[in-house]
């Protein structure tokens, strides 16, 4: 959970809490937790199924805009 804490805090969503459920998360957290995981593993490629679908226009601008920082 430590390293799922500073995961979070380095993409800027330190707001979501490292111990909740999945399930619990609103639908823009699951797609940061997501992307997340990816980082937590250090993957080299990270393929994205409709990354936007559910989102409002300011969390599908925040999730580009960590996408676009993590290149």
């Amino acid at each position: 959970r430590r390293q799922a804490r500073e995961v979070l805090d380095t993409m800027g969503a330190g707001h979501i809490d490292a111990d909740a459920r999945l399930k619990d998360l609103g639908i823009a957290n699951k797609h940061l937790v997501a992307v997340a995981r990816a980082m937590s593993i250090d993957a080299q490629i990270v393929i994205m199924d409709e990354p936007t679908a559910a989102l409002s226009l300011k969390e599908i601008e925040e999730l580009f805009l960590l996408v676009e920082f993590l290149k």
